[in-house]
C-alpha cells in the first residue's frame, strides 16, 4: 500500500494527472523508485492505482497526509 501511494504523490507532484499518467510515471521512474521502495511485483497497473485511491477514504487521507 505505502508503494502505491508513494508513486501516486510523486507522479502528481511530477505533473501526473491521471492514473494511467501515474502508471507511466511509475514504469518510466522503477530504477529510480527501487532505491527507496520495494516493488518486488513491478509498478502497479493503473487500474489498480485507481482500484485502491477508490478505496481510501479521501477526507481522512487528507488529514493523515497534511499531519
Amino acid at each position: 500500500m505505502i508503494e502505491i501511494i508513494t508513486i501516486a504523490i510523486c507522479a502528481v507532484v511530477a505533473g501526473a494527472d491521471t492514473w494511467t499518467e501515474i502508471e507511466m510515471f511509475g514504469s518510466n521512474k522503477e530504477s529510480w523508485l527501487k532505491q527507496f521502495l520495494s516493488v518486488e511485483k513491478g509498478i502497479p497497473s493503473h487500474d489498480t492505482f485507481g482500484d485502491v485511491f477508490r478505496l481510501i477514504d479521501a477526507e481522512e487521507f487528507q488529514r493523515s497526509f497534511m499531519r
